[in-house]
């Protein structure tokens, strides 16, 4: 663990980490999925202290990549697996594995909370796949066709719909929550969409990041009507791959730049950066925010930033 100033660098034997990518809070613990290390890693959202490694064959993880939490119970999505394997948020102790054809699952890539309902999108697929989160139910397997969905990647709910980002149709397609009854499906120029892989929402606004466009789309969540393109080199984006929302700013990482920016989504400015090997981003692939603090997972450094106060020197 090294400090400097608000960020601190967590990496090295105690956090066993190995590719982190993904990163959930359950409330007082956050967890990341080690995606070269089949493992996910506790950590305290007071300080970043490692709580514990979770590994082995009995939790069934092969390439954990996605994962959510409903603050009693963590879902994490097994890539090369076609499985979900359910945590204890108490514990870190081993609850069950979802798999087989049943469920539908192929390449699971994404993880969403609705209403005691779990969605995972099936990137290999083709389709999202419904559970009951309160007895690991399979519930339906949607495929809507007319390739509505492609390469599915990145999840979301706002106004009782499931939004749903295709990588590979550069779209994303709209769904309902509780049945995933097909409403509509966003495409074309008009929309700016170039391989979508990361989804945020405050209930009013859908925010669309491109990793490809290197830009940040803003949709209407009653109506799936276009905002504005965040885009340029004001905003810095390069290769942006993951979002997160605070209540008042959208925090969006760049794997292509090693930065963080941080964007006001009153004023659609962006407010802020964090960048460089020195705040320990190499790779950043994941983030959360818990605690009053943005935490980031980086792949290429083995390792997580914490940032303390947001982003230093950023303003507002």
């Amino acid at each position: 663990m090294a400090r400097s100033g608000d960020v601190t660098i967590l990496a090295g034997p105690p956090f066993s980490f190995r590719s982190p990518v993904g990163i959930a809070s359950s409330g007082s613990h956050l967890w990341v999925t080690n995606l070269k290390g089949n493992s996910v890693t506790e950590l305290a959202a007071s300080d970043g202290h490692p709580i514990r490694k979770i590994s082995g064959g009995a939790y069934g993880f092969d390439r954990p990549d996605a994962i959510a939490s409903d603050g009693t119970h963590i879902w994490v999505g097994n890539f090369y697996g076609n499985s979900v394997t359910e945590l204890s948020a108490s514990d870190g102790s081993w609850i069950g594995t979802l798999s087989g054809g049943a469920f539908g699952f192929e390449n699971p890539a994404a993880i969403v909370m609705s209403s005691g309902h779990l969605w995972v999108a099936n990137f290999g697929g083709g389709s999202v796949t419904e559970i009951d989160a309160t007895d690991g139910r399979w519930m339906r397997t949607v495929a809507p066709g007319s390739d509505a969905l492609n390469e599915p990647c990145a999840l979301a709910i706002a106004t009782g719909r499931l939004w749903v980002a295709n990588c590979g149709s550069s779209s994303v397609t709209v769904m309902g929550a509780t049945d995933g009854s097909y409403v509509q499906k966003l495409s074309g120029s008009w929309f700016g969409f170039d391989e979508p892989d990361a989804i945020a929402t405050d209930g009013t606004h859908v925010w669309v990041v491109n990793g490809e466009g290197n830009s940040v789309v803003d949709l209407h969540a009653a109506t799936g009507t276009r905002g504005a393109i965040l885009t340029g080199a004001s905003f810095g984006f390069r290769a942006p791959g993951a979002i997160a929302f605070d209540g008042a700013h959208l925090f969006v990482t760049n794997a292509g730049g090693n930065s963080i920016a941080k964007i006001s989504a009153g004023s659609d400015r962006k407010t802020g950066t964090v960048s460089g090997r020195a705040a320990g981003l190499d790779i950043p692939s994941g983030i959360a925010i818990a605690n009053g603090r943005i935490w980031v997972t980086d792949a290429g450094s083995n390792a997580m930033t914490e940032i303390a106060s947001m982003v230093p020197g950023a303003g507002s």
